[in-house]
């Protein structure tokens, strides 16, 4: 039983050291998103909100496109409907921020729809609401355009998980994270995100915490 315990302890400890120390290879398909213009305008609007954590909200954005870019190729899908990623990446946490919510995801839509809903198609705008209301999904996401909702339901977690360290990388190249991170900088996004319920409920920090809890899903 001890050397079992060891053996998981090494492999562990090589899954979380190895992409970071030794990241391997870029894949040659891999492409870093540094230009995303409609991502940029959205999230220009909200600039006053989200303050401080602009520049750390918009490199895990374009971080997420990448790597949700990644695996549409990789499921070669030949429409990426990469215009409507973009606008759903800019609010699928942005509630957070703008609502000062922490169960963040009803009001994300509800925005997103303020803004947008005129100027995009009906079949779209539902899309763009999966994509945020299922971000958070621990298991597959099944419904019409489940390639786009899953690819950045993928990217997401990849991304938050690998601020904390231990990356979920649904065979992401350990060399792609590395080379985003080093063009995109984390900027303490993982640090931001713990800090708000103690910001935004700093008498009942746990009730907090359990809020936030409500936009995982299963």
């Amino acid at each position: 039983l001890g050397n079992f315990i060891f053996t998981l302890f090494c492999a562990f400890l090589g899954y979380v050291l190895q992409p970071i120390f030794f990241p391997g290879l870029v894949d040659e398909k891999f492409e870093i998103i540094s230009e995303a213009p409609i991502l940029i305008e959205c999230l220009d609007k909200y600039k006053l909100e989200l303050g401080d954590s602009y520049e750390a909200y918009r490199n895990h954005n374009l971080r997420t496109l990448s790597f949700a870019l990644w695996f549409l190729e990789k499921e070669e899908v030949m429409d990426k409907k990469r215009d409507l990623l973009e606008l759903a990446l800019c609010y699928h946490d942005i509630a957070l921020w703008t609502d000062d919510a922490l169960n963040y995801l009803d009001p994300s839509v509800a925005r997103a729809k303020n803004d947008i809903s005129t100027n995009i198609t009906s079949s779209d705008l539902a899309l763009l609401e999966a994509i945020i209301q299922e971000h958070h999904k621990f298991t597959s996401w099944h419904g019409a355009g489940e390639e786009y909702v899953n690819a950045i339901r993928l990217a997401d977690w990849l991304d938050f998980t690998q601020n904390a360290c231990i990356a979920l990388r649904s065979g992401m190249p350990s060399g792609n994270i590395y080379a985003a991170n080093q063009a995109l900088p984390k900027l303490g996004f993982i640090k931001i995100l713990m800090r708000r319920p103690f910001e935004l409920m700093p008498d009942r920090p746990l009730a907090g915490n359990l809020e936030v809890a409500r936009i995982f899903k299963f």
